[in-house]
């Protein structure tokens, strides 16, 4: 007895050292409890606008900024996507089919035969970036179609995201990303009430992989004009590394999910295809289906549109959004074209150029930069005095470091943009630095693929 009461006295110990523990335990978590209820009252990210039905703003006006909000000390992450919700859209693609069909997981990922041959090793994925056919032709196509024979052969092929990004008198309007309606017969929006509703391509412009959707707002049920909300457009400009994001999408065609994050690096340039882009990275997922989504700051505002991923066996976390202040002179672009096509609408300079290599550095001291090997005639490079031979080592105030980062640069200004460059000119075996202002002409002016 006496060993089961000493057994008894050590447990009775015990118990007691284990109550105080989970008595601090319980206070701790009391007043952790209280400090997170006094930050989520603290919050106050209100700024999404909504659909306001008596406006009469023109096109140009469509799309509305709202103040940056620097202190994201007191948010609290499913207020910011509760708030956010309402400005995206499920985007769902169809096409014309004949007597095939993809399978299960052709659909989802959009990695079908034709889209993938030849694929190897690590690739930057713009998520099923389909056949090369121009959208005008297959608009032409489906409208020379029956409507019977057009909903019996179409086929849903696609799966994508949309950002309610603004309106006018008459229109909503919703950006997404070119590859995701880039073959596409027909596009379905579901918005965040589960209602569907088909939509028109207002444009696109295929290098900077943009596309812009819009809704009659006479076709909106009322029920869901009150539920769906504009997005707040913040700025990329002032992004930080290191600094909190919330990736919103459609991944793999699931419906809308939530996936967090930090920017790895505010500005990134990374050859999609033929096309060298300026994007943010980050590490937030971004998978199948995002394409076109938000990527938000920790206030709810829109920084960036969701557009591709690394994809490699043996890289995680590096996905990549088209920065938003990049991207809204060029939605506005698209609104206002009168063509399908708005890239006409990007800076054109008018050189040819190649990169500077390690090698010639170290060997003749020349700089890094851009060799200017070409100037078209009466290009605005040629009025601004460049010539063969110069070295281009910045582009508005941004280090320029190879081909891919000036097109880049130059393709984020619009047509009548006047930038300050810097070329560095050899004078007796040295170089000597020049500043050169320039005004951009329309890439519609390019003589051929490879002019900037």
């Amino acid at each position: 007895m006496s060993e089961i009461n000493n057994t008894n006295n050590t447990r009775k110990k015990g118990y007691k050292t284990l109550a105080i523990v989970l008595s601090l335990a319980l206070l701790a978590g009391i007043s952790g409890g209280i400090g997170y209820e006094y930050e989520r009252n603290q919050i106050k990210n209100k700024n999404n606008s909504e659909l306001d039905l008596n406006s009469s703003a023109n096109k140009s006006s469509a799309i509305k900024k709202v103040s940056l909000v620097t202190n994201n000390s007191d948010y609290d992450l499913s207020e910011v996507v509760e708030n956010t919700m309402p400005s995206i859209v499920a985007v769902t693609c169809s096409q014309y089919i004949s007597n095939s069909a993809d399978s299960f997981f052709d659909y989802f990922y959009n990695y079908d035969n034709r889209n993938d041959q030849g694929r190897e090793g690590n690739t930057f994925s713009a998520f099923g970036k389909g056949e090369n056919d121009e959208f005008t032709e297959k608009k032409d196509n489906k409208e020379n179609k029956d409507n019977d024979e057009e909903d019996s052969n179409l086929q849903e092929s696609s799966a994508g995201s949309g950002i309610i990004i603004g309106q006018d008198s008459k229109k909503v309007y919703i950006v997404t990303n070119y590859h995701v309606i880039a073959d596409a017969d027909s596009v379905k929006l579901t918005f965040n009430d589960e209602s569907e509703l088909k939509c028109e391509v207002t444009g696109y412009n295929e290098a900077s992989d943009l596309a812009v959707l819009e809704v009659n707002i006479s076709d909106i049920p009322q029920k869901t004009l009150k539920n769906i909300k504009i997005a707040s457009i913040g700025s990329s400009e002032s992004v930080d590394e290191g600094e909190s994001v919330i990736a919103i999408g459609n991944a793999l065609g699931y419906g809308q999910s939530v996936t967090t994050g930090i920017v790895s690096a505010s500005s990134r340039i990374v050859q999609l295809s033929d096309t060298a882009m300026n994007l943010i990275q980050t590490d937030a997922a971004i998978n199948p289906g995002n394409s076109g989504g938000a990527l938000l700051n920790a206030s709810g505002q829109l920084i960036g549109i969701n557009s591709a991923k690394y994809a490699a066996d043996d890289v995680e976390g590096m996905g990549f959004a088209i920065p938003i202040s990049d991207a809204v002179p060029k939605i506005e672009a698209i609104i206002n074209s009168t063509d399908l096509d708005a890239s006409s609408n990007e800076g054109y300079l008018g050189v040819i150029g190649a990169d500077v290599e390690n090698t010639y550095q170290n060997i003749y001291g020349m700089p890094a930069g851009v060799y200017i090997s070409q100037v078209d005639k009466d290009s605005p490079a040629e009025k601004a005095g460049l010539y063969q031979g110069m070295i281009i080592t910045e582009f508005d105030g941004k280090s320029v470091t190879s081909m891919e980062v000036l097109s880049a640069l130059i393709k984020a200004h619009k047509p009548n943009d006047t930038v300050t460059m810097t070329v560095k000119v050899a004078n007796m075996g040295k170089y000597e630095e020049q500043k050169v202002t320039v005004t951009l002409g329309s890439s519609s002016q390019a003589n051929t693929g490879y002019n900037n």
